[in-house]
C-alpha cells in the first residue's frame, strides 16, 4: 500500500493550490483541456511521459515528485490517503527550492539521537514554511504525531509551556506545574512539536530542555532568528533561495527552474496570469531576484507590484534605497535591511491616507475586524476612516493578510515582520500613545460588555469573541502594565476573571494579576473589589486556597466599594470553600448563607446556582446525599434559568453521580452525557474526570466491563494531568466498580485495557462517552 494520496484528487488539489486553471495546466504540459478534466475525474490514467510533464509543472519536492509518479502508475483506488497524525496548518502555496533542505532536515530528525533541531535565519526567509513542510513529511511517513505551536504573539518566556499545553488541548492543571502536565501528556507516544518564532522567548529554552530530558520519545523542531544554545541542539541555517548568476545567465527554460526566479514567476502569475518569463524580460527578472537577495517574503511582495509596473520599472524602483534603511537599523544584517527596504518600498507606494491606516494597524496584537480598525484607527483630526478602500489597497499590496474564518467572519492580520515596520511608522507619527490608548479602550469596553454575558444564554458568542481576540487583549494588558495605565489594566483583568479559568488560561491570567497588583491603590473601590475577586478565583483554580481566601477577604473588605455586592457575594463562596477545607462547618455555612442572600437580593440566577452548587458538592463529598441532591437539583434549575452551559455540565455530572449511588443508572448516564454535550457546545477543552468515573460505574452495572475499564483509565489519565484527587465518596464508587471489573477479567486483560484507556486521546474518549459502542478496540495481546 502506498503512502501517497490517490492520483486524481492529488492532481486536482495541487493544481488549485498553485492557482492554475485546467486550461493553463493543459497548455503548460501540452495536452487538451479535456485530458486534464478526465485525469482529475479519475476517468483516465496518465502515461509515464504525461505524469512526468505534470510533475514538472506542479512544484513538488523531490520526495513528493516520486510519490506522485508512483500514484500515477497505480490503478485507481489503490493509493488511498494516509491519515495524517497531525494538527498542522495547511500551507497555502507549494514550497519552491527547498527540497534539499527539507530532505536534510527530515533525515536529521529521523536519527534517534537527534531530539532538538533549530531552523535559523533572517526574517522573511521562510523558516516557518520549511518547518511546516518538514513536519508534514515526517508525520505522513513516520509514527510521530506533529503539533504546531505559534509563539509570535507572546513576548513572555513564562507563557511558552502554557501555549504548548493549549495547542495540545490539555485541560488547565490546577495542582501541578505546566511542565509536569506536559511530561505526563507527552510520554505515552512519539510526538514532534514545532515551536514557531522562538527568538523573543529564548529564556524558555531551559524549560524545553527539561521537557526533552523527561520525555525520551519527544522531538522538537524550532524556528528562531537565534539558536537556543542547548546541549544536543542541531542548527540548520535556512538560506535565501538560490539565485542566478547575472554574469552567466542560462537559457530561459533553465532560468525558470532557479528557485528565486521560480518563486517570483509563480507569485507574479498568481496576480497577473498573463505574465510569462521570456528572453526579453529574463535578465531583468534575474536582477530583481538578485536585488531582493532571494528572500521569499521580499519576492512575494515585489511580485504583487507587477500589476502596476513592468519588470524594468520594478527594477528601477528597487535601485533606490529608502531613507528608513539608514536610520536606526545600521546594526542589523544586510539581508534584514533588504527586507525592511522591500516593506518600506511597498509602504512608499501607498497614498498618504493608506500609509496612515497601515501605521495605525500596527497597534493590534493579532488579527482584527474592519469594525475594530474603524474604532481604533479613525483619523484624529478629520474623524474619517478610509475603511474598505484602504483595506483593499493594503491587502492588494500584501501588507495586510485577509482571513476568512469557518464562521464566515472576515478578519485581517499583519505578518509579524510587517507589523514591526508598521509600529516603527506609528512611533514616527507622534500618535502612538493615542492609538494604544484607543486600542485598549476599545477592547476594554467590549470585554466589560462580554463579562456578564459569559454566564448567560448568549455566552457562546462572547466566549468565541474573547478567544479570537485574546492576543489583542494581551496587547492591551501589556500596554497598561508598561505605561502604568492602572484603570484600564485592572478593569480589563477584572473583566476576564471568569473567561481565563474556564478556557484554560489560569496561569497566564494569574501572571497578569500579579503584575497589575502594585497599581491597585490608583483605582476606585469597585474596580479594586472586582480585581481582588478575579485574583482570588484564579488562585482557587490553582489550588492555592490560602492565597485565594486572603484575596477574597480583600474583595469583601474594600471600603466604600460602591455597593459592588455581586463581587463580594462570589468572594464569599471562595471563603466558604476555604473554611470547608480547614474543617470549619459553621464558618462555611455563614459564608454560604451570606453569599446566597446577596445573590437572591440581586435576583442573580447564575450566582444562586453557584452557591447551591458549592453547597451540593460539599454535601456529596461528605456523603450527605439527601442534602446534596436537594442543593444540586435546585442549582440545576437555576443553571437552566441562567443558561450557563458550563454550570449545566458540572451540576449534571454530580447529579449523575448521585443517581448512580441510588441505582438509577439509565437516568444517570443521560445526565452525564447531556453535561458533556453542553460543554462541547462551547468548544470546551476541559472535561472533568468525574464524568468518566460515572460512565465507568454505569458500564459495569450494564455488564460492559471492558468499556468501564477504558473509562477508568481515561479518568485516571485526566486526573494525572489536572493533579486532582478522588473525594472519599467518589473513591468508594471507584473502588466498587473496579473490584467487580477485576473479578470478571483476567489480570493481563484488565491491565491492557486500562492502559489503553489511559493513552486514548481525549477527543476519542469523549466520542466513546457519547456513543453506545461497547468499547474502543484496545491493542491486541502480543503472544
Amino acid at each position: 500500500m502506498s503512502d501517497a494520496p490517490a492520483f486524481a484528487p492529488w492532481l486536482k488539489q495541487r493544481r488549485k493550490q498553485l492557482g492554475l486553471t485546467q486550461d493553463t495546466l493543459a497548455r503548460r504540459v501540452g495536452c487538451a483541456t479535456i485530458t486534464i478534466q478526465k485525469l482529475e475525474a479519475g476517468a483516465l490514467r496518465p502515461s509515464t511521459p504525461m505524469a512526468e510533464r505534470l510533475a514538472d509543472h506542479l512544484a513538488f519536492t523531490a520526495e513528493e515528485r516520486l510519490a506522485f509518479l508512483e500514484a500515477a502508475r497505480l490503478p485507481a483506488g489503490v493509493a488511498e490517503p494516509n491519515p495524517q497524525r497531525s494538527d498542522l496548518p495547511v500551507a497555502p502555496t507549494a514550497l519552491i527550492g527547498r527540497a534539499p533542505l527539507v530532505d536534510a532536515v527530515c533525515a536529521t530528525l529521523r536519527r534517534p539521537e537527534v531530539r532538538l533541531l533549530t531552523l535559523s535565519g533572517p526574517p522573511g526567509v521562510g523558516k516557518t514554511r520549511v518547518a511546516l513542510q518538514v513536519a508534514h513529511e515526517l508525520s505522513a511517513r513516520a509514527r510521530e504525531h506533529a503539533s504546531f505551536i505559534p509563539l509570535a504573539s507572546i513576548q513572555e518566556a513564562g507563557l511558552v509551556l502554557g501555549r504548548i499545553a493549549q495547542a495540545l488541548d490539555l485541560p488547565e492543571a490546577t495542582h501541578q506545574s505546566v511542565l509536569a502536565q506536559l511530561i505526563a501528556a507527552l510520554r505515552p507516544a512519539p510526538r514532534l512539536l514545532v515551536l514557531d518564532n522562538f527568538e523573543q522567548v529564548l529564556a524558555a529554552a531551559a524549560e524545553i530542555s527539561a521537557l526533552l530530558a523527561a520525555v525520551p520519545t519527544l522531538k522538537v523542531l524550532v524556528t528562531s532568528r537565534a539558536a537556543l544554545h542547548l546541549s544536543g541542539e542541531h542548527l540548520f541555517l535556512v538560506p535565501p533561495l538560490a539565485l542566478p548568476d547575472l554574469a552567466d545567465l542560462p537559457a530561459v527554460d533553465q532560468l525558470a527552474q532557479v528557485p528565486a526566479v521560480a518563486l517570483f514567476v509563480q507569485r507574479t502569475q498568481a496576480v497577473l496570469p498573463a505574465f510569462v518569463l521570456t528572453a526579453t524580460n529574463a535578465a531583468t527578472v534575474a536582477a530583481i531576484c538578485q536585488r531582493l537577495d532571494g528572500l521569499p517574503l521580499a519576492l512575494e511582495l515585489a511580485a504583487t507590484r507587477c500589476t502596476i509596473f513592468a519588470p524594468p520599472a520594478l527594477l528601477a524602483r528597487l535601485q533606490n534605497p529608502l531613507a528608513v534603511l539608514t536610520v536606526g537599523v545600521r546594526n542589523l544584517p544586510a539581508h534584514q535591511q533588504t527586507l525592511r527596504s522591500t516593506i518600506a518600498w511597498s509602504y512608499d507606494l501607498l497614498p498618504a491616507e493608506a500609509q496612515a491606516l497601515f501605521a495605525r494597524l500596527g497597534v493590534f496584537g493579532g488579527s482584527f475586524t474592519l469594525e475594530a480598525a474603524a474604532a481604533v484607527c479613525t483619523d484624529a483630526e478629520s474623524r474619517s476612516f478610509d475603511g474598505p478602500d484602504g483595506f483593499a489597497l493594503l491587502v492588494g499590496q500584501s501588507l495586510v493578510q485577509q482571513e476568512l474564518r469557518s464562521d464566515d467572519e472576515v478578519r485581517f492580520r499583519l505578518l509579524e515582520t510587517i507589523r514591526d515596520f508598521a509600529r516603527e511608522q506609528l512611533a514616527a507619527r507622534a500618535e502612538e500613545a493615542l492609538l494604544h490608548a484607543r486600542h485598549a479602550a476599545y477592547y476594554l469596553q467590549l470585554t466589560e460588555q462580554a463579562e456578564p454575558e459569559l454566564r448567560g444564554p448568549h455566552q457562546a458568542i462572547w466566549y468565541h469573541w474573547l478567544t479570537v481576540e485574546h492576543d489583542n487583549l494581551l496587547a492591551a494588558l501589556r500596554w497598561a502594565v508598561e505605561h502604568q495605565a492602572a484603570d484600564v489594566g485592572l478593569r480589563l483583568a477584572g473583566a476576564l476573571w471568569w473567561f481565563w479559568p474556564i478556557y484554560g488560561y489560569v496561569r497566564e491570567g494569574a501572571q497578569w494579576y500579579t503584575q497589575l497588583l502594585p497599581l491597585i491603590d490608583a483605582v476606585e473601590p469597585p474596580v479594586q473589589s472586582r480585581f481582588f475577586k478575579g485574583a482570588a478565583t484564579l488562585a482557587w483554580y490553582q489550588g492555592q486556597l490560602d492565597q485565594a481566601a486572603a484575596l477574597a477577604q480583600r474583595a469583601v473588605s474594600v471600603p466604600d466599594n460602591g455597593g459592588n455586592q455581586r463581587d463580594s457575594a462570589f468572594a464569599q463562596i471562595i471563603l466558604g470553600v476555604h473554611a470547608t477545607h480547614h474543617g470549619q462547618p459553621d464558618q462555611t455555612a455563614a459564608y454560604q448563607q451570606t453569599s446566597l442572600a446577596l445573590f437572591r437580593q440581586l435576583n442573580d440566577a447564575w450566582g444562586i446556582a453557584a452557591v447551591l452548587g458549592s453547597q451540593g458538592t460539599a454535601a456529596f463529598n461528605l456523603a450527605q446525599f439527601d442534602h446534596a441532591e436537594n442543593h444540586l437539583r435546585e442549582s440545576f434549575a437555576y443553571q437552566q434559568l441562567a443558561g450557563d452551559r458550563w454550570g449545566f455540565m458540572y451540576i449534571s455530572t454530580y447529579l449523575g453521580l448521585l443517581l448512580i449511588v441510588k441505582g438509577e443508572h439509565g437516568t444517570a448516564e443521560q445526565m452525564i452525557r447531556d453535561g458533556i454535550r453542553q460543554a462541547l457546545g462551547l468548544g470546551r477543552r476541559i472535561i472533568i474526570p468525574e464524568s468518566f468515573e460515572g460512565l465507568a460505574a454505569i458500564a459495569v452495572a450494564n455488564g460492559q466491563i471492558e468499556r468501564a475499564v477504558q473509562f477508568a483509565g481515561a479518568a485516571a489519565a485526566l486526573r494525572d494531568v489536572i493533579g486532582s484527587m478522588l473525594s472519599p465518596t467518589l473513591q468508594s464508587i471507584h473502588d466498587r466498580y473496579l473490584t467487580r471489573a477485576r473479578s470478571e477479567l483476567a489480570a493481563t486483560d484488565f491491565a491492557r485495557i486500562y492502559a489503553h484507556g489511559k493513552t486514548m486521546p481525549l477527543d476519542r474518549v469523549i466520542e466513546l462517552a457519547l456513543s453506545d459502542d461497547e468499547q474502543e478496540s484496545p491493542a491486541p495481546t502480543v503472544s
